[in-house]
Formats: structure tokens, sequence, C-alpha cells
């Protein structure tokens, strides 16, 4: 039985080919090598997908403050006073811009994975873009906006505290203690 449920049985129905209307017919044309070549250029893809991506999704991080929407938008200043409006500013905004820019993923999703060339059905498209388009909510949505509310945060607490002179003068004196005075070579 444990054998069976991990190899299957022989009473497993074969798998069926997609009926002739799903069938994606230009994938069915291409070689082997030509389907490995696409494979590496949409993973070469995904990896600038995902790095391009980590803009607007910094962007929209930075907006959760009312002093950051004022910064970007200074004609929104008279409003970011009122406290209720900020308020909702604040929160609903970056979430709106996030949507924005993930609502013309899906499409390049979809021109990826027909590209690829691996997939032979419309069915099987539609659930590789459903996988890539989770990897990169995954790495981008919320691994990157943890990450850049994290930096954000750090950034904006060092700044309020030390100035730039500040932070100088302790950088390069733990260098003059690490490497010495630096010396002349003529």
């Amino acid at each position: 039985m444990p054998f069976q449920m991990i190899y299957g049985s022989s009473t497993d129905p074969e798998p069926t080919p997609p009926p002739t209307a799903q069938v994606y017919w230009p994938n069915l044309q291409l070689r082997w090598w030509q389907r490995q070549v696409r494979y590496m250029q949409v993973v070469a893809a995904m990896v600038l997908v995902c790095v391009w991506f980590m803009v607007p999704v910094t962007f929209a991080q930075s907006l959760t403050s009312a002093s950051s929407i004022q910064a970007v938008a200074s004609y929104l200043a008279p409003t970011v006073d009122n406290v209720v409006f900020a308020t909702l500013l604040a929160g609903y905004l970056p979430s709106v811009v996030l949507s924005l820019f993930l609502s013309f993923l899906p499409s390049v999703l979809v021109a990826l994975t027909r590209w690829q060339g691996h997939v032979v059905s419309e069915h099987e498209i539609s659930q590789s873009s459903s996988t890539k388009y989770f990897y990169v909510l995954l790495l981008n949505v919320f691994l990157g906006s943890v990450l850049t509310q994290t930096i954000f945060r750090q950034l904006e607490g060092m700044l309020d505290h030390l100035s730039l002179a500040t932070i100088m003068k302790v950088g390069l004196s733990r260098s003059l203690v690490e490497h010495g005075p630096p010396t002349c070579l003529v």
C-alpha cells in the first residue's frame, strides 16, 4: 500500500492530452534545445521582473507616512494637515499604487510563459503564469515591502539622531583605528 501511494498504481489512469482547442500550437514545433534556451531566457527575465518590480514596491512603501506623502506630492500639503484625511491617504494610497502596478503583471507573465515553450496547453500556461505571479508576490510584495520598510525606518532613525558630519567622523575614526593613517607612496 505505501508503495502505491508514493509511486502510483497500475490502475491510475493514463494522462490524457489536452483538447485541440486548448493546445498552444506554436510551442509544439520547438526543438528541445530551443525550449532550453527559452527557459533560460525566461528565468533571466523573471529575475529582471523581480528586480524591476522592487521599484514600485519601494515607492509604495515610501508613502506610508503623511510626511513622505507631503514630500512626494507637495500639492497635497493642505489635505495632509487634516488628521483623518492624512490617515486615509497613508493607509490606502500605498495599496492603491501597488494594486495598479500589480494589474500589469499577469499579462507580462503570460507572455513570458508562452515564450518559454515548455507548456503546450492554455491550462498549463495559466497554471505556470499563476506560479510565477505567486513567486513575484512572495519575493517583492511580502519580502520587499518588509525589507524596504525596515530600511526606511532605520535610515530615518539614523538621520534623526546623527548628522552627516557625525557619521563621517565616526567612519573616519574607525578606519584610522583599523588601518592606521594613510601613507604616501612617493
